[in-house]
C-alpha cells in the first residue's frame, strides 16, 4: 500500500509536469499600426506578458512586423536598436516561464541581441539577415535554459536594430525538493524486492 502512494504521487507529479511542458506562442505582430506608452499585455490561457520600454518617454511600435520601439520625437526609426537613447524592452510574466524561441524581423546582416534575466546574460548574433534589413531570424534559445519571470533585450551593438515578432515559451518547470528525490528509488526498489521473494525457494519444515 505505501509503495502504491508512492507510485501514485509520482505519477501526479510526472501529469503535472507534462501539463506545464506545454509550449506556448505569443504573437506580437499586428495588421495595422498601433503606438502606445505601453504597458501592453498579452494574455495566454492565464499566462500574463506584460510588454514595457526604456528609455522613459518613448513609444512601443506594433505593426506587421512586430514589436519595436520609437522616440517620441525624431527619426530613430521603428525597431528596437542604439541609434539615439539606449533601448531595451522588458518581459515581465505572470509566473516563471522558460524561453524556446525568439522570433525576430527587420534583420540585418550584422545585428546582436543582448538577453538578461537575473545574473543570466546572453548576446548573441542573429543568424541570418541581409542588407535589407528586412529579414526574418528564428533564435533558439532552448539550449541556454533561460528561466525567470523578467526578462530584458537589447541591441548588443551600436548598429544592431531589430523588431521582435513571436515569443515561444513553456512554464519553467519546479525544482523537485529533496524529499522527493530520496523517494523517487523507492518503487524500484519495491518492485526488486517483490521479484526477489518470488525467486526464493519455499523451504518446508519436516
Amino acid at each position: 500500500m505505501r509503495h502504491g502512494s508512492v507510485l501514485a504521487g509520482a505519477a501526479l507529479l510526472f501529469a503535472a509536469c507534462a501539463t506545464h511542458a506545454t509550449v506556448i506562442d505569443i504573437d506580437l505582430r499586428k495588421t495595422t499600426l498601433e503606438t502606445t506608452a505601453g504597458p501592453l499585455f498579452f494574455d495566454q490561457g492565464g499566462l500574463v506578458l506584460t510588454l514595457t520600454q526604456e528609455p522613459a518617454g518613448s513609444l512601443l511600435l506594433r505593426d506587421v512586423n512586430g514589436l519595436g520601439i520609437k522616440l517620441a520625437s525624431g527619426s530613430d526609426g521603428s525597431e528596437i536598436d542604439l541609434l539615439g537613447p539606449d533601448e531595451a524592452l522588458s518581459l515581465e510574466f505572470s509566473e516563471p516561464v522558460r524561453l524556446l524561441t525568439f522570433l525576430f524581423a527587420q534583420v540585418g546582416s550584422n545585428d546582436d541581441f543582448r538577453l538578461t534575466t537575473g545574473s543570466s546574460e546572453l548576446t548573441a548574433a542573429l543568424p541570418g539577415g541581409n542588407n535589407s534589413d528586412t529579414a526574418l531570424s528564428l533564435f533558439d534559445l532552448g539550449p541556454y535554459t533561460l528561466q525567470g519571470t523578467t526578462f530584458t533585450l537589447a541591441p548588443a551593438s551600436a548598429f544592431s536594430e531589430f523588431s521582435l515578432a513571436r515569443i515561444s515559451l513553456t512554464h519553467a518547470l519546479p525544482t523537485p525538493p529533496a524529499w522527493l528525490l530520496m523517494l523517487a528509488p523507492l518503487p524500484w526498489l519495491a518492485a526488486a524486492a517483490v521479484r526477489h521473494r518470488r525467486r526464493k525457494p519455499d523451504t518446508q519444515r519436516l
